[in-house]
């Protein structure tokens, strides 16, 4: 981390050329390469709009602390703070984005200005301990998720098969076509809810169109994956995913609450050898 600290409107600048300034700053713990923390940021321009809010997310931003992409970033002010502290760091925006790499400064930045964001760092784990916290997560969740799923099959009456993975498949109309192997090419008919309440998310036939992926590769979530894969020709089968085979703990934007099980109807309609 660079040394040699100089006042300077109200912020202190390293010799890297970040500025900032502490809101708070007590004696919690300090991150090092490789921890995780979990902070709150809110980003804005130099005409004080903001442009990014964590808070509004779903979850905490959490995330495994990594150098420094660049001379005065962010991540250089991360490790100056502990444990409970907030803070304001300017970073230059012309090193902040570079089109060259994917990411070209957006019109609400000016060329030149700085960005500033204001920081809480909420937590500080090793990975170990991040990795321990994230298992027994998930050994909770998957006890719950199946609680909700049987339940939900339970209410409707409804038997199913159920996977090592925690997947319940539910069988509507039998197929009596080829069974797709991974990689192939799978055209598909789908309606999306979520359990809690059957609210419609996503449905291909809503927009007339099915949908073709090739199977097995993390194009779609695992559990759809998973449950087409023995599916054969023809058959429809009803889905009950498992939040951490859907997903999972940061659900999906404003959409899929965070840990929630889904339900998918499928309709197999294609398969095809595309290797």
């Amino acid at each position: 981390m660079a040394t040699g600290v100089v006042a300077q409107k109200g912020f202190k600048t390293t010799t890297t050329g970040l500025k900032y300034k502490f809101l708070f700053q007590g004696k919690g713990k300090k991150p090092q390469l490789n921890d995780v923390i979990t902070l709150g940021i809110i980003a804005r321009n130099s005409k004080d709009s903001i442009i990014d809010n964590t808070y509004d997310k779903a979850r905490p931003l959490r995330f495994p602390l990594k150098g420094a992409a660049f001379k005065g970033a962010l991540e250089e002010g991360f490790l100056l703070m502990g444990e409970g502290d907030s803070a304001v760091f300017l970073v230059k925006s012309d090193s902040l984005y570079d089109a060259k790499k994917g990411n070209p400064r957006p019109s609400f930045v000016a060329a030149g200005s700085m960005v500033q964001f204001t920081v809480k760092l909420d937590k500080v784990q090793s990975f170990e301990a991040f990795k321990k916290e994230r298992h027994e997560h998930y050994l909770s969740q998957k006890e719950k998720d199946d609680k909700a799923i049987t339940a939900y099959l339970n209410a409707k009456g409804l038997k199913s098969t159920k996977t090592a993975s925690g997947l319940h498949c539910v069988t509507l109309t039998e197929g009596a076509g080829i069974t797709p192997l991974k990689g192939n090419n799978v055209v598909i008919h789908y309606t999306a809810k979520l359990l809690d309440g059957e609210k419609k998310f996503d449905s291909s036939y809503d927009k007339k169109i099915p949908f073709d992926f090739s199977l097995g590769w993390g194009l779609v979530i695992k559990g759809v994956d998973e449950g087409i894969a023995n599916m054969k020709e023809g058959e429809k089968r009803l889905l009950l995913i498992p939040s951490y085979l859907a997903y999972g703990e940061k659900g999906q934007k404003d959409i899929v609450p965070a840990d929630a099980p889904v339900l998918y109807e499928v309709e197999l309609l294609k398969v095809t050898n595309d290797k």
